[in-house]
């Protein structure tokens, strides 16, 4: 469901949108803005992820370092041993 609204741009940010839009597959103003809108809250969405993640590593201590280099290892280990290209194996009941 889409809802309505209504923006006042610069003229010169239109003639951009109004360049960019055959590029990017968008035939109209409003799919031109919708695009930009979207690739600028997955940028947003990474960006926030990003610092998250900067913030739970960098504020880790050395006992949470340690166990998470241990966990890498053991995973590691571990899927030297499965086959990710084999069809999954179904347990019997």
């Amino acid at each position: 469901m889409k809802s309505r609204m209504t923006v006042s741009l610069p003229s010169d940010v239109i003639a951009e949108a109004e360049r960019w839009g055959p590029r990017l597959g968008a035939s109209t103003r409003s799919a031109v803005v919708e695009k930009a809108l979207r690739m600028m809250v997955k940028k947003l969405r990474e960006d926030e992820l990003t610092r998250e993640l900067d913030d739970y590593y960098l504020g880790q201590t050395d006992e949470e370092r340690e166990e998470d280099g241990a966990l890498f290892l053991a995973f590691r280990r571990l899927r030297k041993k499965i086959d990710l290209d084999a069809a999954p194996r179904r347990r019997s009941r």
